[in-house]
């Protein structure tokens, strides 16, 4: 190394200052290259690398085979050209003499760093590399000079560490040695040593750490192979007294977090030995590295971690007496595998690398595991076996010790042999052979629960009294010191007794769980065949306990000095193991749970309660509870079917979406009727969770299970009769009434209201829909459902004559009411197009050509009454509102015109289109259903043309809203007075009322619209258009003479001034005085038709109201009268126009009033002024006695319907 910085151009002149700089000097930058390649190769397997055994050994190796390869590369230039890189970038030879120095500081560290002997590995790099030149491209330039410098490996050899460069003529650096240089170099804290390190004492066979760990530590101790287990067995008591306190109150707090398993059908079976590993695992990661003594606390942690899984082996070995019921295997794995790091990062391994991770590994897995130890045969589960827990030596007293505790820890004695107890009760083929020798009574037999209940309580009894009979205990010594039994007669009867008293605790919960059935001739029968059992089982020699019923056990104590009583044990034991308690007894509580069928419940509670005093037979009947079904009936009847009920929001959550297959495809009218049924039922089933025992009597269930069946034949029933309902059938109700009991796990299940949380099986009563086996089901020789069916067709009848409770009937009604028009419509549809005998499946539905004929046939008789029926009088008295003298004389008179004409058209609908003969019918007719739809149709395109029209055809003032609207309000008078059954206690559905704020616009009948439909029928029919059309001008908003004089009223007087002074002035200012000889025409030479034949062409036929108009004419030798008469019957044309008006408007007949009154002003005002004018009734002037050549006659209009003079 001197030399060569000596005798390098490069180097004359350099100062070893800046030669040695830690950041920028060229050895740092060799450095940075050297770990930067090591980094990235060293974790691959190198050549030469990958056949050594030890895993620590060939990563060294491989570090350094990468190291040494990119030394002997050809360097790429670290600085720019002048710096001090060039010194090693143009000198290889100088630059693999740094490069080695750099390794061996390299290798130093990771020999400190390591937990094994990695010296085979580092010497194997080096060793690769002791003749670079074949290997490497850099070992000659261009010109073929320059050889390669090896570098060798100099494991004792420190003098490197001790050499100093001077350059020419110039001292030493006084800084220090190349040693001292590279310590600031290669840092034993860098990234790069830290990383080299983990990965080097990353080791994860435990036979691989046994193996490196045993061969470092006998090298740094120079111990031998009796030393190393000899000190493997100082580590069990460590390690015993670890697990020995891992379940007291001080430690079992900070291990728990590591052993919170997931209960296995309620019961954490298995944390106790999970308890026992994680404290093993943590006294090994809490292991010291005293006096930086790594090698020996790495050797504790290993064989700690051997020893560990020794202890492991013997918790999972059949001869553990719990093995199976606390599932230890599961608890030793959730330590070592799924919280094995968690245990670690909590202790000072943490943050060392050189800490391994213990695993479990068997020792049947460290069979193969053997040592290198020259020779002799080292394998590592032998030796434990034999070396460490020999016979009598320490360790196997130390491992009896914690075999002692772990059973303590672990099984508890009672917990095995209750769960043996509750194995063999459940056990199939023990009660199979009890059941015919000792449960086979002639009056159990398989038809009847309670039977059923008595038969299982007996052959669990028995099967668990066989058990007690097999446990035999057997003298038994194990040299390992495992489960010996050194006493076994005293051990037996003791077991026996214990087991006993148990038996006895779960036949008294047995009684307590079975709520339904009364199960104590079970459990008696079986306890009487005790003895007979113990002498068949306990055969072998040694004393045997007979276990018996009738004993008491409540103060019987375990531990007289302690006096540790029985019963608080017994009842932690059921407790503790609830979940086998509950798989033990689950055939025995069948009838009790929540899938059992009514008719075992019925068949059960019929024998279990007292309280109703049932006779004292073998056998109980329905029959003899019928009174108190009947008045729990009455009571759920009437809670369910009051209306106001179904209104409550709590059954919106059950009744609102979804409610049957047929929920998508459904009308509105349809879902509203499914909701309301559904809340029926579902009232039922939370008034049936409600009942309570009030009387303290047991009879709870029974009612409960009773009005379960009940609501499901109620239910049966109301079906059968809808098969003609609308807008729910048959099928669709069902739908309804399925949903409901679909819900009653929701309405009366656990956590409800009326079963909080925590209640019981039984308490919890779910109420299902009845299955068809239910038909057959008897109590005693009554058949159930026949006496719970008369009980409601009584029920039923009752409640037809008192009408306190609605009868099924009625609630159909209910449930059916049509709450829009369109589901009347709909429902009106439907029965019309199944009256003609059209079959409606498979959830088809009509269509509107399937009734457009019988529509047009309604409209046509509508439209006609309403034309005859408005001049009726006793619609008059619907159309009197004074409101309507807001709107002006004009509007008042429109409307009440408007109103006449609809009022006549309701009176219609409800008279002739309700199709009834007499008595009530289930919803309205088609005809008053489609009449009504017509109506109200009519009266939408009424409005609109009155507003289109008043415009530019009919008098501007029109108004027919108000009428309309006033006429419909008046709707339900005009039925109630037509309908007289509809005054009171009529149903809804029997008395419709039509109204007009009940749209139709999104109507469907099938999938026609009825809206598109209906409006073509009145707007596009030419004959009921025009219909409307003279109906609006001719009656509703006709314009009139006098609507068009009334302007000019006000010119009347200066008018009639006139026309006098015109009349004198022509009478003396005229020619000739009085002129010349005046010429009359007679009546005959007027030409054109007479004003009697114009007038007659309007009218029919005369009626009564006929006056005769007689002028007379006197003689021409007659005096002249000067003087006119009074003002005596005289009246004006407007009066003669309102008196005409009124007359037509209470005619029979629909005049042309327009014409008419046009015709009788102009014909009136043309005539010649009359001298006379009388008004005479046509019955009091008979025309015999006026002789007729004496009265010359002219026909001039009179104030009747006709015309005569």
């Amino acid at each position: 190394m001197q030399h060569l910085w000596k005798n390098d151009a490069a180097t004359q002149g350099a100062s070893t200052n800046n030669f040695w700089t830690q950041e920028t000097g060229a050895v740092a930058q060799l450095w940075k290259d050297l770990a930067k390649a090591m980094e990235g190769k060293g974790k691959d397997d190198q050549t030469g690398c990958k056949e050594l055994p030890n895993p620590s050994d060939k990563t060294a190796c491989n570090f350094l085979h990468a190291g040494l390869e990119h030394l002997y590369k050809t360097p790429a230039a670290t600085a720019p050209p002048g710096g001090v890189a060039d010194v090693l970038k143009t000198n290889p030879s100088f630059r693999q003499t740094m490069g080695c120095f750099l390794l061996h500081a390299y290798a130093k560290h990771m020999k400190e760093k390591a937990v094994c002997d990695i010296e085979k590995g580092i010497t194997t790099a080096f060793t690769a590399w002791e003749k670079p030149e074949g290997k490497a491209n850099s070992c000659k330039d261009s010109s073929g000079k320059g050889q390669c410098v090896p570098c060798h490996w100099q494991e004792k050899d420190e003098t490197w560490k001790n050499c100093t460069i001077t350059t020419n003529g110039q001292a030493p650096d006084p800084n220090g040695t190349v040693g001292d240089k590279l310590k600031n170099i290669v840092k034993a804290d860098d990234a790069d040593i830290k990383e080299m390190a983990k990965v080097v004492n990353t080791v994860e066979r435990l036979c691989d750490q046994v193996k490196c760990v045993t061969a470092r530590w006998m090298k740094d101790k120079t111990k031998s192979w009796e030393e190393v287990w000899k000190k493997v067995e100082e580590e069990l008591p460590k390690l015993g007294g670890a697990l020995s306190t891992a379940t007291s109150k001080e430690k079992r707090g900070d291990l728990e977090q590591y052993c919170d398993l997931p209960k296995v059908n309620g019961k954490d079976v298995d944390k106790e030995a999970c308890l026992l590993i994680a404290a093993g695992l943590k006294n090994l990661y809490d292991i010291e590295e005293k006096n930086n003594d790594a090698v020996e606390a790495s050797f504790q942690r290993t064989m700690q971690c051997v020893l560990l899984n020794a202890i492991a082996d013997k918790l999972e070995h059949n001869d553990f007496p719990c093995k199976d019921e606390k599932n230890t295997k599961k608890g030793i794995d959730e330590a070592f595998t799924t919280k094995n790091s968690a245990i670690r990062n909590s202790t000072a391994c943490g943050t060392n690398d050189k800490c391994f991770t213990c695993g479990r590994v068997t020792l049947q897995d460290l069979e193969s595991c053997k040592l290198d130890s020259g020779g002799t045969d080292q394998n590592v589960k032998k030796k434990i076996e034999e070396e460490v827990l020999k016979k009598d030596g320490e360790g196997m007293k130390e491992m009896t010790k914690i075999w002692d505790q772990s059973i303590k820890d672990i099984c508890n004695a009672s917990d095995w042999i209750f769960r043996g107890l509750l194995g063999g009760m459940s056990n199939a083929d023990n009660q199979s052979e009890v059941a015919l020798e000792h449960c086979s009574k002639s009056n159990w037999g398989n038809d009847d629960a309670h039977s059923v209940a008595n038969k299982t309580a007996c052959k669990l009894v028995a099967a668990g009294l066989q058990y007690i009979s097999k446990i035999q205990d057997t003298y038994k010594f194990d040299p390992k010191g495992n489960n010996n039994n050194l006493n076994p007669y005293d051990n037996q009867e003791y077991k026996q007794l214990v087991a006993c008293l148990m038996l006895k605790r779960v036949a008294e919960e047995m009684k307590r769980r079975s709520k339904i059935c009364n199960i104590d001739e079970g459990i008696e029968t079986a306890f009487s065949a005790a003895p007979q059992i113990k002498s068949k089982h306990c055969n072998n020699g040694k004393p045997c306990f007979v276990c018996k019923l009738d004993e008491k056990y409540d103060d019987c104590h375990l531990d007289t000095a302690k006096e540790v009583k029985v019963k608080p044990k017994l009842e932690s034991l059921l407790t503790g193991e609830g979940t086998t308690v509950n798989n033990t007894l689950t055939d025995l509580l069948k009838t009790d749970g929540k899938d059992a069928s009514l008719c075992s419940r019925l068949q059960c509670l019929a024998s279990k309660v007292e309280a109703l005093k049932l006779q004292q037979s073998s056998q109980s009947n329905a029959s003899d509870i019928e009174g108190e079904v009947s008045t729990e009936l009455k009571k759920l009847l009437q809670h369910i079917t009051e209306v106001e009920n179904w209104k409550q929001k709590e059954f919106d959550q059950y009744c609102t979406d979804n409610i049957g297959s047929s929920w998508l495809e459904d009308t509105g009218g349809e879902k509203t009727a499914k909701q309301k049924a559904c809340k029926l039922f579902a009232l039922g089933l939370k008034h049936i969770s409600e009942i309570k025992d009030n009387k303290q009597n047991g009879d709870e269930s029974l009612r409960k299970t009773m009005m379960c069946a009940a609501l499901n034949l109620y239910a049966d029933q109301l079906i059968k009769k809808s098969t003609e309902q609308c807008p729910l059938d048959s099928e669709k109700l069902k739908e309804a009434i399925d949903h409901a009991f679909g819900k009653s796990k929701n309405i009366m299940g656990n956590k409800t209201a009326s079963c909080p949380s925590g209640s019981g099986t039984s308490s919890c009563f779910i109420c299902n829909r009845l299955e068809e086996s239910f038909g057959t089901c008897r109590i005693g020789s009554d058949n159930v459902k026949t006496n719970l069916n008369k009980l409601i067709k009584d029920n039923d009848d009752d409640n037809t004559k008192t009408n306190n409770t609605p009868n099924m009937e009625q609630t159909l009604d209910k449930i059916n009411s049509k709450d829009t028009f369109c589901t009347e419509l709909q429902c009106a549809i439907i029965k019309k197009v199944k009256s003609t005998g059209k079959k409606l499946q498979n959830g088809t539905r009509p269509s509107w050509d399937d009734i457009n004929k019988d529509a047009k046939g309604v409209l046509t008789t509508l439209l006609g009454h309403m034309t005859v029926g408005q001049t009726k009088s006793e619609v008059t008295k619907y159309c009197n509102d004074r409101k309507w003298d807001e709107f002006g004389h004009k509007g008042k008179h429109t409307n009440k015109a408007a109103c006449l004409l609809f009022a006549a058209g309701l009176e219609h609908i409800y008279t002739h289109g309700n199709g009834r003969s007499s008595g009530p019918v289930n919803g309205p007719s088609f005809g008053q259903t489609m009449g009504c739809l017509f109506l109200k149709e009519y009266a939408k395109q009424l409005k609109e043309m009155a507003e289109k029209q008043k415009k530019y055809k009919v008098h501007p003032d029109c108004s027919v809203d108000s009428g309309i609207e006033y006429a419909f309000s008046k709707s339900k008078d005009i039925m109630v007075s037509v309908l007289t059954r509809c005054k009171n206690n009529a149903s809804i559905n029997d008395c419709f009322v039509c109204k007009i704020d009940q749209d139709y616009g999104t109507c469907l009948i099938g999938t026609d619209k009825v809206k598109s439909n209906v409006e073509p029928m009145l707007k596009d029919n030419d004959r009921n258009q025009n219909h409307m059309e003279k109906t609006l001008e001719n009656t509703v908003c006709p314009i009139l003479l006098t609507d068009i004089l009334t302007p000019f009223l006000p010119l009347a007087p200066v008018s009639i001034g006139l026309s006098a002074m015109a009349y004198y002035l022509w009478k003396y200012f005229g020619p000739l005085g009085k002129g010349g000889q005046r010429f009359r025409r007679s009546p005959t030479e007027i030409p054109g038709s007479s004003v009697q034949e114009q007038v007659l062409d309007h009218v029919e036929e005369a009626g009564p109201h006929e006056y005769r108009l007689v002028k007379e004419r006197k003689p021409r030798s007659a005096p002249t009268r000067t003087k006119r008469s009074g003002r005596v019957n005289r009246r004006t044309i407007i009066e003669i126009h309102f008196e005409v008006l009124d007359e037509c408007q209470k005619g029979d007949t629909q005049l042309n009033q327009k014409d008419f009154l046009e015709l009788l002003v102009q014909e009136f005002m043309g005539s010649e002024l009359m001298e006379e004018e009388e008004q005479v009734p046509k019955e009091e002037v008979p025309m015999e006695l006026v002789p007729i050549e004496e009265v010359p006659m002219e026909r001039v209009p009179s104030l009747g319907s006709g015309f005569m003079v």
